[in-house]
């Protein structure tokens, strides 16, 4: 893992709101499986573009008492510097005062792993009840190296309130296998996303 490079990455709004939703069909039975997964630590969705993660999570936050953070993950995140600070900015969404000694590690170039010790680290402090952060689209970052290091140590070493919800078109590079033996980690793949009979009914109906 590398030093990181002092900086102050523009923040962008927009990579931290779920995306807005129309009228989307209910798809309660997939809300069900979720809320059933995000009892464990972890829940990777995982599915091919166009399968609907984006908007079934984005629904979800809609309709959730469970408070969310949201990430957008886009190619340039590949640096590290950028994800966290994005990733910090994320948070503070629903934790404004979250990330002091984070903050510190990322302005003085630490090692990504270091910044996201010293995130957990104030997460213990701060969050007081479950949360829920979403990491959508985060194929695009997965081939850094510094940013599967990074969010393996913050599901390593935050507080067990923490819910992190991967969206990703491929398995990424993180110790999936392990989190699943530890019983950490949740799946959910293209197979439970599909329509049933109902719900393209319903589709076809509102058409």
């Amino acid at each position: 893992s590398t030093s990181l490079a002092p900086a102050a990455p523009l923040i962008l709004a927009a990579k931290l709101t779920p995306p807005s939703l129309g009228d989307v069909i209910g798809r309660p039975r997939l809300h069900a499986r979720l809320a059933e997964a995000l009892a464990s630590r972890v829940t990777l969705v995982r599915a091919e573009a166009g399968s609907g993660k984006t908007t079934l999570l984005a629904d979800f936050v809609r309709r959730s008492s469970l408070p969310a953070a949201w990430l957008r993950v886009d190619a340039r995140d590949r640096d590290p510097a950028r994800f966290l600070a994005h990733l910090l900015a994320a948070l503070r969404q629903p934790l404004p005062s979250l990330g002091l000694a984070a903050d510190a590690r990322l302005s003085a170039g630490g090692r990504p792993d270091e910044v996201a010790e010293a995130l957990a680290a104030d997460l213990v402090h701060t969050l007081a009840e479950e949360l829920l952060l979403v990491l959508d689209d985060f194929q695009e970052a997965a081939a850094s190296r510094d940013v599967g290091d990074a969010v393996t140590t913050l599901v390593e070493s935050a507080p067990p309130g923490l819910r992190l919800c991967i969206l990703s078109r491929s398995t990424p590079a993180l110790p999936i296998a392990h989190w699943r033996a530890r019983g950490q980690l949740t799946t959910v793949t293209a197979a439970d996303l599909r329509f049933t009979p109902e719900e393209i009914a319903e589709l076809y109906s509102r058409a």
